[in-house]
């Protein structure tokens, strides 16, 4: 398992099989500073 710790106290575990799976979002592949303007 991983071990994830994000932002405003967020804590939880994550099966390595799921994340291993995940496909990237789509802003942070493609560039978010265009995407946020």
């Amino acid at each position: 398992d991983i071990y994830f710790i994000g932002g405003f106290g967020t804590v939880a575990w994550v099966d390595v099989n799921e994340y291993e799976t995940l496909q990237p979002d789509k802003i942070a592949v493609n560039g978010g500073e265009q995407h946020l303007k």
